[in-house]
């Protein structure tokens, strides 16, 4: 990743010995701390989210059916359930849901908070 949109990507002040590649003036670190959407603050909503959510990190693991390009597994610890549901596929999907929810994470940064019961559908990829 590049820092910023500097010459050389704010690797160095003097000649990188590697080519920084094209557009360092829209895709950067700066530039993507500034973007309520970018990789990097979803990146770090997961990390976060992570670091507060006991289940992901020390709960069981229980795979979930699922259908087509969609990767899903249960984590549960002290009554908590949280699904994981991962869309492979270049286009949307539907998966089934045990239950009424919420969204706690989307990839596109986009349904926090969301209310779900029966299925949800997934964002591609």
């Amino acid at each position: 990743m590049r820092w910023d949109a500097s010459a050389d990507a704010g690797f160095t002040t003097g000649e990188a010995w590697l080519p920084v590649g094209d557009d360092v003036e829209r895709c950067n670190v700066e530039v993507q701390r500034k973007d309520v959407r970018s990789l990097l603050t979803l990146y770090r909503r997961l990390l976060e989210f992570h670091r507060n959510a006991p289940a992901l990190r020390a709960g069981s693991y229980e795979p979930f059916e699922s259908s087509g390009e969609i990767l899903a597994h249960c984590r549960r610890l002290d009554g908590r359930s949280i699904l994981v549901a991962l869309n492979l596929a270049d286009v949307g999907d539907e998966v089934g849901l045990p239950g009424p929810g919420q969204i706690l994470v989307s990839t596109h940064l986009d349904r926090a908070e969301e209310r779900v019961e029966g299925s949800v559908r997934l964002h591609p990829h």
